[in-house]
């Protein structure tokens, strides 16, 4: 992530921190690696936010290699905060369809981080939503070729068939026992 509030110039940073910590005190490496932490910490915090608006301009600005301040192998990181935010959800999974030539643009190169969003971004809950994204795959020749929308994709009928079959039955017995 980068910092207004330091003093060095962007690409001096890296050989500076090297050296700090190189020629450093002792308990100095230790500071550094809690405010690397702590680094971490705050973009997880980012994404509890209940504002819907706010998450998206996050997640644009993260697809944008020259404003952003997430690396991109932090990318898969922060698409999977996201979507554990229950009310990022539903939002998720069109903002890849909507995003994916900036998404693809940003990742292609790094197919496991680019795999890693797909995932944070498909949460599937019915029949329409696999046929959504079996459609739109199939208009995409570079998604037909990745391993995780098929991954995916097998997942959700699974999952949709369970729920057809067993859903009722266990919503019944948690209500049951109310």
């Amino acid at each position: 992530m980068s910092s207004d509030c330091s003093k060095v110039a962007a690409p001096l940073r890296m050989r500076t921190y090297c050296d700090g910590v190189k020629y450093s005190t002792p308990g100095a490496y230790e500071i550094i690696q809690d405010l690397m932490m702590e680094g971490r910490a705050l973009l997880r915090a980012l994404t509890c936010t209940t504002d819907i608006a706010q998450l998206k301009r996050t997640l644009l600005i993260s697809l944008d290699p020259k404003i952003s301040p997430v690396r991109s192998q932090d990318l898969g990181s922060l698409f999977g905060y996201v979507s554990s935010n229950q009310l990022a959800r539903p939002f998720l999974f069109d903002f890849l369809f909507d995003q994916w030539d900036k998404i693809y643009e940003r990742l292609k190169d790094d197919t496991s981080i680019l795999a890693s969003v797909v995932k944070g971004c498909v949460n599937i809950n019915s029949m329409e939503q696999i046929e959504k994204l079996v459609n739109w795959r199939n208009k995409h020749a570079e998604a037909k070729n990745m391993h995780v929308f098929s991954e995916k994709i097998a997942t959700a009928y699974k999952f949709v068939d369970w729920n057809r079959d067993y859903g009722q039955q266990v919503s019944d017995y948690f209500n049951v026992k109310k």
